[in-house]
């Protein structure tokens, strides 16, 4: 790499470091308007903290497998997609989030796919 290649890459850094100090920037100030309820609260209301969403007949993605040394590969199907949304200036940590779909997953066991949007 001659000096002006090796410039140039080092102008590339900052700009992606940049980008990314920026996101982060956003992802903070968002997460101070954040609330997060205790995990026995947020059983006990887990309705209170989601929307719900179910289409049938919907496609999804699914994963057929890949050893780990090669890309996986997939196919599109149809079912029942069922589409949880986390309520605005809510924050669960992975345990809670986990909650929510099994919880979706209990109450809709036709369920083909469960996509979980966090707030955050």
């Amino acid at each position: 790499m001659n000096l002006k290649e090796y410039k140039e890459s080092k102008q590339n850094d900052i700009r992606d470091y940049t980008l990314e100090a920026d996101k982060a920037a956003r992802l903070l100030i968002k997460l101070k308007s954040c609330t997060q309820p205790s995990t026995s609260i947020m059983h006990a209301n887990i309705t209170d903290y989601c929307t719900v969403s179910i289409k049938e007949n919907a496609e999804y993605t699914f994963i057929l497998g890949g050893d780990g040394r090669s890309q996986p590969w997939s196919e599109v199907r149809k079912g029942i997609v069922v589409t949880v949304k986390i309520a605005d200036n809510i924050y669960l940590n992975d345990l809670q989030l986990q909650a929510v779909k099994d919880y979706v997953i209990n109450t809709n066991p036709r369920a083909n796919f469960v996509d979980l949007i966090p707030y955050v």
